[in-house]
């Protein structure tokens, strides 16, 4: 027997992410935090909550450190590390039972390069690697709050952020136009770069919403 499904709330960092769930169908409310551990803290606090329940879903994008996980491809978090190598794990009945699943690891800054992913999986044994997974899930535990994690992979282990395009973003999630249009005018020869990248986002994403899609589950007991 299945307890009846809590009303889900979608959180994502980037306008990019929760735009793009809504255009594949993704009907959940979706609400933009900007990226970042503060920011999405914010959100979660600032988010209005049913007296029956809630459950709220952080989802979007997340970089590769295992090398053997593609980019494009979505998973369900099921093991959430801290800096300071610390561990929470997801809510078994919150996540659909057959879903991929993937651990993650939280970083205060961005990771960029192959170096850097082979370094903090050394340490960490995360598969994959994002900015607000953490202290989500603790300000969610925090305020009794059911949560689940899903991230898409926009950059595998071996493949390289394109540098500084962390600031063609602004604090609320939005792209900076002008920021974009100067960055590739002084960097022209990062334009196919840019190009493999947006390529691997709109797959990434796809993949999510689809789990999203499929997974509009009632609990487990």
């Amino acid at each position: 027997m299945t307890e009846p499904r809590l009303p889900r709330t979608i959180f994502c960092p980037l306008q990019i992410e929760g735009r793009t769930l809504e255009k594949q169908g993704v009907t959940d409310p979706v609400r933009i935090s900007g990226p970042g551990a503060d920011a999405v803290e914010a959100a979660v606090r600032a988010a209005p909550r049913q007296d029956s329940g809630n459950h709220f879903i952080l989802a979007g994008l997340a970089g590769g450190l295992n090398p053997d996980i593609c980019s494009g491809n979505g998973f369900w978090i099921s093991r959430v590390l801290n800096e300071h190598g610390a561990v929470v794990n997801s809510e078994e009945p919150l996540n659909p039972e057959n879903g991929p699943f993937a651990s993650i690891h939280m970083s205060s800054e961005p990771i960029f390069g192959p170096a850097e992913k082979a370094l903090l999986y050394e340490s960490s044994t995360a598969d994959l690697v994002d900015m607000e997974a953490w202290r989500f899930a603790e300000v969610c535990s925090e305020l009794g709050i059911r949560w689940s994690i899903i991230r898409g992979v926009s950059d595998a282990a071996m493949e390289q952020l394109p540098t500084g395009s962390d600031k063609l973003v602004d604090a609320q999630g939005a792209a900076r136009p002008l920021k974009i249009t100067i960055y590739i005018l002084s960097h022209p020869w990062r334009i196919p770069s840019l190009m493999s990248l947006s390529r691997r986002t709109d797959k990434a994403l796809r993949n999510v919403a689809e789990e999203l899609k499929k997974s509009n589950w009632a609990m487990r007991p």
